[in-house]
């Protein structure tokens, strides 16, 4: 029943996450940014990476915020033949773990820019570094915090994920901003290349 709710918590957060960012962020954004950067304006190309991860942030945020508003919600449609423990468990879970999208959203922007920048290092450090807040969730953080320390793990290997790749942003040159210039014209192709990808996702 613990693995249950545990993968079945899993089955939301990791959607919104895929749907938003995997494939059509990069779809749109790392085209987009190439050119920008090989025409040699860093600071517009800086303004517009962050107004992108700024975007990607807060839509997140709203998700991740309504998710965990309607875990239980979420919990009785991903299980529906669960008991009332593992439910309440599989709610537990998904409200913990709907922190997760967050970070990694920001992550996958910067991790646009790696490949962009063609820093591959700590591109491919990231994802072992997620598995491995995964395993310690499991190893350390249940026998500390109990059974919550599972879903914490999850957190835990995002955050490094993000903390990874944001060292290597910053080494390329990377700095943020709280640019939100969402009617500049390179934010804007990003908007209307990433759409159908996300369709077909959808579909």
């Amino acid at each position: 029943p613990i693995m249950d709710a545990y993968y079945a918590a899993f089955k939301i957060p990791d959607s919104i996450y895929n749907l938003l960012i995997v494939g059509a962020l990069s779809t749109g954004f790392i085209p987009i940014f190439t050119s920008l950067y090989a025409a040699g304006d860093t600071k517009k190309t800086w303004r517009m990476a962050s107004t992108v991860l700024n975007i990607a942030g807060l839509s997140l945020i709203i998700c991740s915020i309504a998710g965990i508003i309607l875990a239980p919600f979420i919990a009785r449609l991903v299980g529906p033949g669960f008991d009332t423990e593992t439910l309440r468990l599989t709610t537990t879970f998904t409200r913990i773990i709907f922190i997760s999208p967050v970070l990694l959203g920001i992550s996958m922007v910067l991790g646009g820019i790696l490949q962009s920048l063609r820093h591959f290092l700590t591109y491919s450090i990231a994802p072992i570094l997620y598995n491995i807040g995964i395993i310690l969730g499991v190893t350390v953080l249940y026998p500390l915090f109990g059974i919550t320390g599972i879903a914490w793990g999850v957190v835990l290997g995002a955050a490094l994920h993000t903390l990874t790749q944001w060292y290597g942003a910053h080494v390329a040159g990377f700095r943020w901003s709280m640019a939100f210039e969402i009617a500049d014209a390179s934010v804007r192709t990003i908007g209307k290349l990433m759409i159908p990808r996300t369709m077909g996702q959808i579909g």
